[in-house]
């Protein structure tokens, strides 16, 4: 799954967008297409963040959530029903409040760099409004179902099992915004390990995911590296800046599309935890376990990129490039001749090497690629997890499939009257 790290406050990219905003000071509504740029930069040059157990990605959807609500309320095209209070304004207006309320009263962001993109001094009655569509947001991002439930690990009695906790193990506690994360439990199991279906991934991972690959391309390697570290804000920012779009247009896209994205993370890790299927490095390994002579055993198999601590069905990655395919389809369509770019820039890290024998970031630099449509994207983003050797295409598959169905229960949910 996708990641923010705190070192994107300090990209060109962002802090560039809280410059080029200067001029939104005296009135919010006349937002430029950056303009939601520079609230995200903002947000990651703070000082500190909310004193709560929830990672700054989530937290980072709830300042795009409240400028979503207080926008809507003052909206007669949207139908949200937040109970916020009234307010005469603009929906920029509204929107940049809120975003104001939010990081004034929960991040630790300085006031000079707020007041750039910001109307410090509001009318009451606004005033009031972003601070409720701030509260709303921070409670919405942080509520939970009750307490994580403990990771009990699979074993023989007896018999030693890997000690480290699966990443994210507990995620599912989180509330979900539209997808409830146990429905992915529901989804149809992976083949067994004796099934046709079964040893035709494992053929062709074994064959395509291996370190030592001579059918994988340079560029599907190059696109896997990026793929799996990738942060997507960049690329809807590229096509953000191509749409006169205002500050609270800007503001619903990036909330829905991130309360899709928190949905697909607690889902698929529920998933992942339910059905507890073997990675394929666990599997080529130990490919003489089964009853199929075509599974062949590679006892010192190892991957492109070092396979995630986590179970391997259904796939993450592919659960985030497909539902962010199918909300984006929705919420910012490609005008005629328009592409997807993501560049080796795009990665949330340049601190982890992901196993790969050696200089990652070196390699991939200057790395670019171009899609044609959202689905474009999302099919190489699926595909890369077999070119870096970390899932069966059956896995791919599921979570294509999950992924579609956590976009369409967030559109339904938050995607206003005009959905």
């Amino acid at each position: 799954m996708f990641k923010v790290a705190q070192s994107r406050s300090a990209r060109c990219f962002l802090l560039s967008g809280v410059l080029s905003c200067a001029f939104f000071t005296e009135v919010a509504a006349q937002a430029s297409p950056p303009a939601i740029q520079a609230w995200e930069a903002l947000a990651y040059m703070a000082e500190g963040g909310p004193d709560v157990s929830v990672d700054e990605v989530r937290l980072l959807t709830g300042l795009y959530v409240a400028m979503y609500l207080a926008g809507a309320s003052v909206n007669d095209r949207y139908e949200l029903n937040s109970g916020l209070p009234a307010a005469e304004a603009s929906p920029d207006e509204a929107a940049a409040q809120a975003g104001a309320a939010y990081l004034t009263n929960y991040w630790q962001v300085n006031a000079d760099d707020l007041a750039q993109i910001a109307d410090m001094d509001p009318p009451a009655d606004l005033r009031q409004l972003g601070d409720a569509a701030a509260a709303l947001a921070l409670q919405m991002v942080t509520a939970t179902i009750g307490e994580p439930v403990p990771y009990r690990p699979f074993v023989v009695p007896g018999r030693y099992v890997p000690t480290q906790i699966p990443g994210d193990a507990s995620k599912a506690h989180l509330r979900h915004f539209a997808y409830a994360a146990k429905l992915a439990t529901q989804i149809s199991p992976p083949p067994l390990p004796d099934s046709d279906a079964f040893v035709a991934s494992y053929i062709e991972t074994k064959r395509i995911g291996s370190a030592t690959s001579t059918v994988r391309t340079i560029d599907e390697t190059k696109a896997s590296m990026i793929f799996d570290l990738q942060d997507p804000h960049p690329m809807i920012f590229r096509v953000l800046a191509n749409r006169d779009l205002s500050l609270f247009e800007q503001a619903r896209v990036l909330a829905i599309y991130d309360m899709g994205i928190e949905d697909v993370g607690a889902a698929q890790f529920t998933g992942k935890l339910h059905f507890q299927s073997w990675r394929p490095i666990t599997a080529i390994r130990n490919g003489d376990l089964d009853d199929r002579p075509e599974t062949e055993v590679e006892p010192g198999w190892t991957p492109l990129l070092e396979t995630p601590n986590s179970s391997e069905y259904p796939c993450g990655h592919c659960t985030f490039a497909s539902a962010s395919a199918h909300m984006l389809v929705k919420l910012l369509p490609l005008m005629p001749g328009e592409k997807v770019v993501i560049t080796a820039d795009d990665i949330y890290t340049k601190n982890n090497n992901r196993g790969f024998d050696g200089d990652l970031v070196s390699y991939i630099v200057g790395h670019r690629m171009e899609f044609d449509s959202w689905e474009a994207f999302a099919i190489a983003g699926s595909l890369s997890r077999i070119h870096n050797g970390a899932h069966f295409r059956f896995s791919i598959e599921a979570g294509q499939a999950l992924g579609k169905d956590i976009a369409d229960a967030v559109i339904a949910t938050w995607g206003g009257a005009l959905n």
